[in-house]
C-alpha cells in the first residue's frame, strides 16, 4: 500500500497497486527442425523460418531466438507491394544465438515487382545478431521521408 500526504490530507491517502509479473515468452527458430509446431516454444518444436515465430509471438515483448543458417524463406507485406523477408511489427524482440557470422537473413532480386527485402523493423522491434544479404528494393531509386530505408532494412520512424 502507497501513502501519501499534503497540505490538503494531512491524514493521507492511500492506494493500492497490482503489479503482475510474467516470464518472457520465448519462441525459437530452427531451419532444420523437422517438426515445427506453433506456438514454437521450445527447439524440438521451432519454426523453420522467422516470420512464423514472429507472427506466433503474442505477448509485448516477447523473444524470438533463431539458430544458425542462412534464412531465404518466409516473408511479409507491410505496406505497399514490397515483400520483406521478415517483417516484426510487434513489440519483439528477434535475436539469433551465435550472431551475424552464423545467422544471416536473405533478400531476393532483381529490383523490381519480385523483390525482397530483408526485413522490416517496426516500431519497438529489435533485430539483433544478423548479417543481412541480397536484400533487393521494387524501386532502383531509393526516397527517404520519415523511414529509414533499404534493401536490407525499413526502419520506420527510426
Amino acid at each position: 500500500m502507497l501513502r501519501a500526504f499534503n497540505e490538503s490530507y494531512p491524514l493521507g491517502i492511500a492506494a493500492t497497486v497490482t503489479v503482475v509479473v510474467s516470464d518472457q515468452m520465448i519462441h525459437y527458430v530452427n531451419i532444420s527442425n523437422t517438426t515445427p509446431a506453433a506456438p514454437y516454444t521450445s527447439w524440438a518444436t521451432a519454426a523453420t523460418n522467422i516470420q512464423d515465430a514472429v507472427d506466433a509471438a503474442t505477448q509485448d515483448g516477447a523473444l524470438v531466438l533463431v539458430s544458425n543458417g542462412v534464412y531465404a524463406t518466409g516473408g511479409r507485406t507491410v505496406y505497399g507491394g514490397m515483400t520483406n523477408r521478415v517483417a516484426i511489427t510487434k513489440w519483439v524482440t528477434v535475436r539469433s544465438v551465435n550472431g551475424p557470422a552464423a545467422t544471416i537473413i536473405q533478400g531476393a532480386g532483381p529490383v523490381g515487382d519480385n523483390a525482397v527485402r530483408c526485413v522490416y523493423v517496426g516500431t519497438n522491434a529489435v533485430l539483433a545478431g544478423f548479417t543481412l544479404t541480397q536484400g533487393r528494393r521494387a524501386q532502383a531509386v531509393m526516397i527517404m521521408n520519415d523511414a529509414a530505408e533499404g534493401p536490407g532494412a525499413k526502419l520506420p520512424g527510426h
